[in-house]
């Protein structure tokens, strides 16, 4: 199973959040030939300003990103950031984001982001507790079907808004990454109803790697 977790926050940035984040960026900008970064920074009252000074953009030879920014207060500009700073060289990306009130205009600005890492075959996304509804399922939809060579998806979009009619364009892109040989759903406390479980199974068993 794709999912790890790790102790409290490596890095500490709950005060002088901006000072600390830039920091980051200069750091990041010497570390060019980097290509495995593992950044947490969960719990630590992040706010939007400072998601533009992690500098993730300029590691353009990064291949494998796992950011754990979950329970801080990132809303739609901070989403924007993060989804701006994505590298297009990546092979796996693990994002975990949740309880982040970013809400469907922040998840559109993340998915634009993911879409552009063609080069992608793992993405294991975490949006528990983001307020998410139909749109921002639209937007994630967008992302992964733009996504051909992924091989692994972890979609975890628990205590949410989404609705059975919401998840159809879902479905489909799923069922659609026809190199898929792994995948993890999670979509517990969502209103999706039985029907949306059957339409889920129907689509997803058309993945025939899987």
């Amino acid at each position: 199973m794709l999912r790890s977790y790790y102790p409290q926050s490596l890095f500490c940035i709950k005060q002088y959040q901006k000072l600390r984040c830039q920091i980051f960026r200069i750091m990041f900008s010497k570390l060019q030939k980097l290509t495995n970064l593992n950044l947490l920074i969960f719990q630590n009252i992040i706010k939007n300003e400072a998601c533009q000074y992690l500098g993730m953009s300029s590691c353009t030879n990064l291949k494998e990103f796992y950011l754990y920014i979950s329970s801080n207060q990132i809303q739609q500009n901070g989403a924007k950031s993060l989804g701006q700073q994505m590298s297009l060289n990546l092979t796996l990306l693990h994002l975990s984001i949740q309880n982040n009130p970013i809400k469907d205009n922040g998840i559109q600005y993340l998915a634009e982001g993911i879409s552009k890492c063609k080069n992608l075959t793992s993405l294991d996304f975490n949006l528990t507790n983001c307020q998410i509804g139909q749109k921002g399922v639209e937007y994630l939809s967008y992302a992964i079907s733009k996504l051909i060579n992924l091989t692994t998806l972890a979609f975890d979009v628990q205590n949410n808004q989404i609705s059975y009619s919401s998840t159809l364009q879902l479905e489909k892109s799923i069922s659609n990454c026809i190199n898929l040989n792994s995948l993890y759903l999670y979509l517990n406390a969502n209103p999706i109803k039985s029907r949306g479980i059957k339409c889920y199974i129907e689509d997803i068993s058309k993945c025939k790697n899987l």
